[in-house]
């Protein structure tokens, strides 16, 4: 159910950027060289997704976190402005005419500065995650696999133990085998 939910979702979200995501694939696309290692991380987490589309997707993800964070940096700095925080912060001393300005406009300037900030920090940090994510889910899968590979070399000595050569398989055998003269609904002739 939440896979049904996520892809719904993930449907919706292009749909909507998708004005967006189409010029920035177009962008990726002629980088492509650039971003090698990423091929590579892609082919080992098993994403099926190509570079163009991967890079795209996070370039759009990362311009909504960061204009959702501009919006809460604005929400944030009015929440200051009208509860009064910021009459009580005193400027910092030795900092001469610019000490002076943002002291005298603090609210000015909080909301100019705080909307930015905030919206860059989380469009930044949403790229670096989704840039990096793919070597993340490499690792983790190497790191599965580092642990089952024992398992399945001990499963193979076993078969090979009784009998089972890479030349027989068990739908082979004669018990597992169907007969292919007739289907079992058919009566016999």
């Amino acid at each position: 159910m939440a896979t049904t939910e996520q892809s719904e979702t993930q449907r919706w979200l292009v749909r909507k950027t998708a004005w967006l995501y189409e010029p920035l694939r177009r962008f990726f696309a002629t980088r492509t060289d650039r971003h090698l290692g990423l091929r590579e991380q892609l082919n080992a987490a098993r994403m099926p997704v190509t570079v163009e589309a991967y890079l795209a997707r996070s370039a759009v993800l990362a311009i909504i976190t960061g204009v959702l964070g501009a919006g809460i940096g604005l929400a944030i700095s009015w929440w200051a402005a009208t509860t009064g925080v910021l009459s009580t912060l005193s400027g910092v001393s030795g900092t001469g005419a610019l000490g002076r300005f943002v002291s005298d406009n603090r609210t000015l300037v909080v909301s100019l500065v705080l909307p930015v900030v905030s919206g860059t920090l989380l469009a930044v940090g949403t790229w670096y995650v989704r840039y990096y994510l793919p070597s993340q889910r490499a690792t983790a899968r190497a790191r599965r696999l580092a642990l089952v590979y024992p398992s399945g070399v001990t499963y193979m000595y076993a078969l090979s133990r009784g009998g089972l050569t890479s030349s027989r398989s068990s739908a082979d055998s004669p018990r597992t085998r169907r007969p292919t003269a007739r289907s079992p609904g058919r009566p016999r002739s």
